[in-house]
Protein backbone atom coordinates (compact mmCIF):
# COMPACT_ATOMS: atom_id res chain seq x y z
CA UNK A 1 0.00 0.00 0.00
CA UNK A 2 0.96 3.52 -0.28
CA UNK A 3 2.02 6.22 2.18
CA UNK A 4 -1.22 7.35 2.81
CA UNK A 5 -2.91 4.01 2.71
CA UNK A 6 -4.24 2.59 6.06
CA UNK A 7 -2.82 -0.58 5.61
CA UNK A 8 1.48 1.60 4.63
CA UNK A 9 3.80 -0.80 5.75
CA UNK A 10 5.32 1.42 8.83
CA UNK A 11 8.81 0.60 10.70
CA UNK A 12 10.27 1.93 13.48
CA UNK A 13 14.11 1.48 13.94
CA UNK A 14 16.74 2.98 16.83
CA UNK A 15 20.18 2.18 14.41
CA UNK A 16 21.06 2.51 10.49
CA UNK A 17 18.46 0.36 8.65
CA UNK A 18 18.25 -0.19 4.36
CA UNK A 19 14.63 0.49 3.48
CA UNK A 20 12.67 -2.58 1.77
CA UNK A 21 11.22 -2.07 -1.00
CA UNK A 22 7.67 -3.04 0.68
CA UNK A 23 8.18 0.16 3.47
CA UNK A 24 6.39 3.01 3.21
CA UNK A 25 6.80 5.03 6.20
CA UNK A 26 10.29 4.58 8.19
CA UNK A 27 10.66 6.69 11.88
CA UNK A 28 13.73 7.08 13.61
CA UNK A 29 14.73 7.29 16.84
CA UNK A 30 18.46 7.84 16.69
CA UNK A 31 21.08 7.80 20.20
CA UNK A 32 24.00 8.00 17.68
CA UNK A 33 24.59 8.81 13.52
CA UNK A 34 22.51 7.06 11.33
CA UNK A 35 21.99 5.75 7.73
CA UNK A 36 19.06 5.29 5.94
CA UNK A 37 19.99 3.32 2.88
CA UNK A 38 17.14 3.31 -0.19
CA UNK A 39 16.32 0.20 -1.97
CA UNK A 40 17.17 0.36 -5.49
CA UNK A 41 14.73 2.84 -7.11
CA UNK A 42 13.92 0.06 -9.71
CA UNK A 43 12.79 -2.09 -7.45
CA UNK A 44 9.93 1.04 -6.07
CA UNK A 45 7.29 0.97 -8.91
CA UNK A 46 4.08 3.34 -8.66
CA UNK A 47 1.74 0.39 -9.67
CA UNK A 48 -0.28 -1.05 -8.73
CA UNK A 49 0.87 -0.34 -5.22
CA UNK A 50 2.18 3.12 -4.62
CA UNK A 51 5.66 1.80 -3.53
CA UNK A 52 7.97 4.63 -5.13
CA UNK A 53 7.25 6.99 -2.01
CA UNK A 54 8.87 6.89 1.49
CA UNK A 55 8.51 8.70 3.81
CA UNK A 56 11.20 9.30 6.17
CA UNK A 57 11.19 10.83 9.62
CA UNK A 58 13.97 11.63 12.06
CA UNK A 59 12.05 12.01 15.45
CA UNK A 60 12.04 14.92 17.33
CA UNK A 61 13.82 13.03 20.56
CA UNK A 62 17.13 11.45 18.37
CA UNK A 63 20.15 12.72 19.47
CA UNK A 64 22.11 13.24 16.20
CA UNK A 65 21.23 13.67 12.48
CA UNK A 66 19.96 11.06 10.12
CA UNK A 67 22.21 10.31 6.63
CA UNK A 68 20.68 9.44 3.13
CA UNK A 69 22.35 6.50 1.15
CA UNK A 70 21.13 5.28 -2.15
CA UNK A 71 23.26 1.83 -3.68
CA UNK A 72 25.23 1.52 -6.09
CA UNK A 73 23.49 2.43 -9.69
CA UNK A 74 21.35 5.02 -7.86
CA UNK A 75 21.82 8.65 -7.35
CA UNK A 76 20.01 10.82 -4.43
CA UNK A 77 18.97 14.43 -5.52
CA UNK A 78 18.21 16.69 -2.49
CA UNK A 79 20.19 16.88 1.12
CA UNK A 80 21.72 13.59 2.16
CA UNK A 81 20.69 14.13 5.40
CA UNK A 82 18.07 14.62 7.77
CA UNK A 83 18.41 16.92 10.80
CA UNK A 84 16.74 16.28 13.76
CA UNK A 85 12.66 16.33 13.90
CA UNK A 86 12.70 16.61 10.07
CA UNK A 87 10.78 14.24 7.71
CA UNK A 88 11.05 13.73 3.97
CA UNK A 89 9.49 12.79 1.42
CA UNK A 90 11.75 10.38 -1.49
CA UNK A 91 10.63 9.19 -4.19
CA UNK A 92 11.74 7.00 -7.25
CA UNK A 93 11.56 7.86 -10.83
CA UNK A 94 11.21 3.62 -10.94
CA UNK A 95 14.76 3.83 -12.98
CA UNK A 96 17.57 4.87 -10.81
CA UNK A 97 16.76 8.47 -9.21
CA UNK A 98 15.53 9.19 -5.71
CA UNK A 99 14.22 12.47 -5.76
CA UNK A 100 13.95 14.04 -1.75
CA UNK A 101 11.41 16.92 -0.99
CA UNK A 102 11.59 18.40 2.63
CA UNK A 103 14.63 17.22 5.86
CA UNK A 104 17.06 19.67 6.71
CA UNK A 105 17.91 23.40 5.37
CA UNK A 106 17.07 26.52 5.26
CA UNK A 107 13.75 27.64 5.53
CA UNK A 108 12.56 30.67 4.27
CA UNK A 109 11.86 32.33 0.77
CA UNK A 110 13.55 32.14 -2.37
CA UNK A 111 13.10 33.28 -5.23
CA UNK A 112 11.78 36.73 -6.49
CA UNK A 113 8.05 37.57 -7.29
CA UNK A 114 6.42 39.75 -9.65
CA UNK A 115 4.95 39.61 -13.51
CA UNK A 116 6.28 37.73 -16.39
CA UNK A 117 6.16 37.89 -19.68
CA UNK A 118 4.52 40.50 -22.08
CA UNK A 119 0.73 41.30 -22.39
CA UNK A 120 -0.14 43.30 -25.40
CA UNK A 121 -1.60 42.60 -29.31
CA UNK A 122 0.02 40.83 -31.44
CA UNK A 123 -0.53 40.08 -34.94
CA UNK A 124 -2.65 41.93 -37.89
CA UNK A 125 -6.16 42.38 -38.43
CA UNK A 126 -7.98 42.96 -41.53
CA UNK A 127 -8.81 42.25 -44.93
CA UNK A 128 -8.03 39.78 -47.51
Amino acid sequence: MSITSAYAQFQAKTDSYSILANDDVVKFVLSAPGTATMPLAVQCRKYPYGKNQKMIINDSTSSDALTLAVLTGNTLIGPASLGIGRTALVTSNEAGIWYMVGGSGVSGVSGTSGLSGLTGITGLSGRS
